[in-house]
């Protein structure tokens, strides 16, 4: 018995002392990176200091030493289980991201780095020699990311992947200028016009003619500011589910208002794909001028524009209450404000947003607005709500040619078929682009895609008794 167990406590110290160099390490750092997760909105990303940067300090994550420590801890938290990997779109589609490649090429790389880091007796800490972006990952690796954070999702240790990448990203950007050229002309538009389209920023409102919606500039009284958005001012499809909103609007009796030629990019595309600066500017002149305008409601068809406003903009002295549209109908529907009367007479599937549903938690909502409509049948497919694809065009990629692999859209596109039907409703505006491609390269002529706000203003004429005319 004495043998056996002075056995087992040397077996127990030798294991101890063995964990921390072996890939078993996360058997110590796993609670405590639970423990210590944040608690504030996923979709959120830290503000850069610009004001007061400190000569030789990285603008981003040049080296390992300059991520944070609670990313530092996610490396050696990581037990390679690839969850990650299996349900991230860029694996799926065959791009070089992979995230759990990612996360074990960053731990070995702090290990391998830590006598530079930890400097010789005597002397001060050094860093490391060799960067992350361009020596250790693979830029194609950075770029890739669609930030939709089903990567995150899925890890049962709460290991941030999409705060790491943009990170990697403003280093590329702010320090090295080095950056896909797809994204420059959607840099100037949205520096030099307010918008990633490069159009003019006096035409942003011409998607009202006809109708009457009030401008912000015009003093009068409103409850909400509807933020209209760049796709939902200059797109086509975009711009029928902002006259949508309207009539829904005008129909339940909301008082609201637009900014007009004074709304600019709320900078979401500028800001995951590393260019912070630009963001910050954008940001700024848009808080003024919420706040010289008294604004404190929004509503916004875009799931980008919505998370931006209510988990970013705050950090820039604007805390507004920002609800969806989605959100908004829904509420009213439910109020008994709006009767959703007409036939809508179709079958779809209902493709989640990931800004809109994973990254806020929001999922029935655009399901309510579906369900209260006459005629139509909602058709869920395997793969809905926080297990939904992305379409691919998320963290800025909606700018970005996709040349490796296939295409994101496409795949997801054959994911939404297995409900049994190739009709799509959706709540996003860069969704409704990237789906409705993917139903013209694969061929499906008889495929549509609609916005739930199109359907629910359809439900209110009596002439929508007829097919739904597709956006």
């Amino acid at each position: 018995y004495v043998s056996a167990w002075w056995l087992h406590l040397a077996a127990l110290y030798v294991f101890a002392n063995y964990l921390p160099y072996s890939k078993h390490f996360h058997v110590y750092t796993s609670l405590p990176n639970v423990l210590l997760r944040p608690l504030d909105e996923p979709g959120r990303l830290g503000k850069m200091d610009l004001e007061n940067i400190v000569e030789g300090t990285a603008l981003g994550a040049a080296k390992v030493t300059d991520l944070t420590w609670k990313q530092l801890l996610d490396l050696y938290t990581c037990t390679e289980c690839g969850r990650c990997t299996v349900v991230c779109p860029t694996t799926i589609t065959k791009k070089p991201l992979i995230p759990r490649d990612l996360t074990i090429a960053l731990r070995d790389h702090l290990k391998a780095s830590s006598g530079e880091i930890i400097g010789d007796p005597g002397r001060s800490p050094g860093t490391p020699s060799r960067e992350l972006a361009g020596d250790v990952i693979d830029p194609a690796v950075v770029w890739a990311c669609t930030t939709c954070r089903w990567c995150e999702e899925a890890c049962p240790l709460f290991i941030s992947y999409v705060d790491k990448i943009v990170e990697m990203r403003r280093h590329l950007v702010l320090e090295k200028a080095d950056f896909p050229g797809e994204a420059e002309p959607a840099f100037r538009g949205m520096e030099v016009n307010g918008n990633p389209w490069q159009l003019p920023p006096e035409t942003r409102g011409d998607w009202t003619k006809g109708l009457d919606v009030p401008l912000a500039s015009a003093g009068g009284e409103f409850e909400f500011l509807f933020w209209v958005g760049c796709a939902g001012s200059y797109d086509d499809a975009g711009k029928r589910t902002s006259q949508a909103l309207v009539k829904l609007l005008h129909a339940a009796g909301v008082k609201f208002a637009i900014l007009g030629s004074e709304e600019r990019c709320t900078g979401d595309a500028a800001r995951r794909l590393g260019n912070e600066y630009l963001f910050q500017t954008l940001a700024a002149a848009n808080v003024e001028t919420l706040n010289g305008r008294g604004v404190k409601k929004i509503v916004t068809n875009c799931p980008h524009c919505f998370n931006t406003l209510a988990h970013e903009y705050p950090d820039f002295g604007g805390q507004y209450e920002v609800k969806h549209g989605t959100q908004l109908i829904a509420e009213l529907v439910a109020a008994g404000r709006l009767t959703l009367t007409s036939e809508v007479r179709r079958e779809l599937t209902f493709h989640d947003p990931c800004y809109l549903g994973r990254t806020n938690h929001e999922y029935e909502a655009p399901r309510a607005i579906l369900g209260a409509i006459p005629g139509l049948t909602l058709k869920e497919a395997p793969l809905s709500r926080e297990k939904a694809m992305c379409c691919g065009a998320g963290g800025g990629r909606m700018w970005l040619e996709e040349k490796l692999g296939t295409r994101i859209n496409q795949t997801r596109m054959h994911q939404l078929q297995e409900s049994g039907t190739a009709d799509v409703a959706v709540a996003c505006p860069f969704c409704a682009v990237m789906v409705g491609n993917a139903q013209q390269e694969l061929g499906m002529e008889d495929a549509r895609t609609v916005d739930v706000i199109t359907l629910a203003a359809q439900a209110l004429t009596k002439d929508s008794a007829q097919p739904a005319t597709d956006s």
